[in-house]
């Protein structure tokens, strides 16, 4: 019966990952890419943390909202996205939990942006805050909230549908429970559905950001390595114990896009969208 459900189960997350396709156009890392990927979360040279106070924190971020906010408005428009996508840009609002220690920054169902305060107290420049500031406007430009509670919702009507074959012979004997698990099973599995490219697509648009709003896109390769170095430091490198690297993965794949994307930027290549 496990087993059945399992089998099953991973078929329905095969469907809900077709529900979304890649937004951006991006070639994959070669094995030497990640090699190389590999080598920078370990040797890259970053600043120290800076350690801003609580009092601070609001300023920090605000002083890097309205550049990247602009920009983003910007490579959205050139893009040639909906213009609702381009018009969430600019109406999101930025927050920042000063109190919560975690690093970690996210966009919310209503196109809102929030950062912890340990983001901002770690991070070794108003840089690298600009870098996670245009990676989260990124997901809001694509919608990428959306689409994770929509494939949230397809995958718990999945794991109910999978909960009615397997019980439907049950009668007086059926468990309810084991529906509610199912569903819940399929949801968690639906949002999960297509995560990695939303944060490549992310990463690589936020790079574009900041080269456009005069920031330095090694910024973004910054950031994720201090986020990787502070997740083995502080958890010995357990992937889901920061909130941040929970969903947004720090791995040999994502960093060579990353670096992938800067040599884009300088060498003058366009970002793209799918055709």
């Amino acid at each position: 019966m496990r087993f059945k459900f399992l089998s099953v189960l991973l078929v329905g997350s095969a469907i809900v990952a077709g529900c979304s396709k890649p937004v951006v156009h991006f070639e994959e890392p070669s094995s030497q890419e990640k090699s190389v990927a590999v080598d920078a979360l370990d040797s890259v040279s970053i600043p120290p943390a800076r350690r801003i106070p609580e009092s601070e924190m609001q300023a920090t971020v605000a002083r890097v909202e309205a550049p990247i906010k602009r920009s983003a408005y910007e490579v959205c428009n050139n893009l040639g996205l909906h213009w609702e996508r381009c018009q969430n840009v600019l109406t999101s609002q930025l927050t920042v939990s000063t109190r919560d220690a975690d690093m970690n920054a996210f966009a919310d169902i209503e196109n809102n942006v929030g950062f912890t305060g340990g983001m901002v107290h770690y991070a070794g420049s108003d840089q690298e805050i600009a870098a996670v500031y245009a990676h989260e406007l990124a997901h809001v430009m694509y919608g990428h909230v959306d689409k994770k509670v929509s494939n949230a919702m397809v995958g718990a009507l999945i794991g109910g549908g999978i909960a009615w074959v397997l019980t439907r012979d049950a009668g007086p004997n059926y468990d309810h429970q084991t529906t509610a698990d199912m569903m819940e099973a399929g949801a968690e599995i639906g949002s999960l559905a297509y995560s990695p490219e939303m944060e490549i697509e992310a990463d690589r648009t936020a790079i574009y950001i900041l080269a456009n709003a005069g920031y330095s896109p090694d910024s973004m390769r910054d950031i994720i390595v201090r986020l990787h170095r502070h997740q083995d430091g502080r958890i010995g490198g357990h992937p889901n114990g920061v909130g941040f690297l929970t969903t947004h993965p720090s791995d040999d794949r994502r960093i060579a896009h990353i670096l992938s994307a800067i040599d884009d930027v300088e060498n003058g290549v366009p970002l793209r969208l799918v055709e």
